[in-house]
Order: C-alpha cells, then sequence, then structure tokens
C-alpha cells in the first residue's frame, strides 16, 4: 500500500512546516515585543540624558558652576537660540507682526497691549503692508 503512505508522509511533512511556520511566527512576534521594549527603555535613556542637559544648560544660564569641558556646548545652544530668535524676528516681519518684549510671544504689529501677559507696547507706525 504505497498509496496511503505518501499521503501519510505528505501529510505529516505539511503539519511539519505549519508548525514549524507557527513556532516561527511565535518567535517573531516575541522578538519584535522584546526589540519594542529595548527601544522604549532606550528613549527613557535619551529624556534622562536630555533632562541633564537642561539642568546643566540652566546652570550656565545663571552663571552658575558648570564643568568647563560642558561650557562649550553650552556656548553653541546659545549661538544657536540667538539664530532661532533672528529667524523668528525675520518671520514676524514677514507676516507684518512683532513680538511682545515680554513674554516672548508674537502680537499684531499695531497692537497697543500683548493679548498674552497685558504688557503695554511702545507705539509702531501702523502695517506697511499694502
Amino acid at each position: 500500500m504505497p498509496i496511503p503512505y505518501n499521503f501519510t508522509k505528505i501529510k505529516d511533512s505539511i503539519e511539519n512546516s505549519a508548525n514549524s511556520a507557527v513556532k516561527k511566527t511565535g518567535e517573531f512576534i516575541e522578538t519584535s515585543k522584546l526589540n519594542f521594549e529595548i527601544s522604549g527603555e532606550e528613549k527613557e535613556i535619551q529624556n534622562l540624558y536630555k533632562k541633564i542637559g537642561e539642568r546643566i544648560y540652566k546652570q550656565y544660564e545663571k552663571n552658575k558652576p558648570v564643568d568647563n569641558n560642558l561650557i562649550k556646548y553650552c556656548k553653541e545652544i546659545k549661538e544657536i537660540k540667538y539664530k532661532i530668535t533672528a529667524i523668528r524676528k525675520k518671520i514676524t516681519k514677514i507676516q507684518d507682526k512683532r513680538i511682545c518684549p515680554l513674554c516672548g510671544k508674537e502680537i499684531e504689529n499695531t497692537a497697543t497691549y500683548c493679548e498674552y501677559c497685558g504688557f503695554k507696547q511702545k507705539n509702531r507706525k501702523n502695517s506697511s503692508k499694502v
């Protein structure tokens, strides 16, 4: 009876392949979950690094002692902040707006008071845009 033997062999082969695929899928899912967990932990480390850096920079801004090796990075941050401020000024000029000198929020160029903090603004000419 060679025919039933072949069907049994084929059936066993299919079952083994299916079981192997299920096992591989399970391993893949478990590995993915663990990699996702690792990624979350690494992100937490990055957040802690960020907090450390922010604290050091705040110390630098307040003229408190900071490790000499870190002052270079603090100065770079300060330069970048100046660049960002300059870029924001260009944007507000293009939009015919201005920045409140007290709170730093963008307000209408013709505003007498800041709508965010209430600070009285210096007089400005009416909008020059046509």
